[in-house]
């Protein structure tokens, strides 16, 4: 069985307008053929509707440290984001950057650091670096929110 994800909706599989099942997690396997899954979870605080996109490695032991393993998750989530949505608009400068995001997102994240930010018809996502202050599985993450 074949199946395809694409970027039909205004994120991912998100429809802004109809967003359903909000705080559940949705998962992307990609049949072994990658050797990591995407995550979506879209979410609503402080009257902001976003989505997080996440990937996981099949054969990681995420109990262990692994140094090389926040490199691994930039380099997927950046390639699959402009594989769907074309280069990014910003990326490079981080004073741009963090000028841009704070024009375009609602959301307010002080702890993470912007390294790439696409603009769609509907939608700014931004690839993003979680500081961590604890033991989380995750260092990247794309962030996305609807336009306006």
């Amino acid at each position: 069985m074949n199946v395809n994800i694409s970027a039909s909706a205004d994120f991912l599989n998100v429809s802004w307008d109809q967003v359903k099942n909000l705080g559940q997690n949705t998962g992307y396997t990609s049949n072994g053929t990658l050797g990591y899954e995407f995550h979506i979870l879209t979410e609503k605080k402080d009257d902001v509707l976003f989505s997080g996109l996440r990937v996981s490695f099949d054969s990681t032991d995420y109990m262990r440290p692994n140094p090389g393993l926040a490199d691994k998750e930039q380099a997927a989530l950046s390639a699959y984001i402009t594989q769907l949505y074309g280069k990014a608009a910003f990326e490079g400068d981080e004073a741009v950057l963090n000028q841009q995001f704070k024009q375009l997102f609602k959301s307010s994240i002080p702890k993470d650091k912007v390294l790439k930010i696409w603009k769609t018809k509907k939608s700014n996502i931004a690839l993003l670096y979680q500081k961590r202050e604890f033991d989380d599985i995750f260092q990247y993450w794309v962030h996305a929110e609807p336009i306006g």
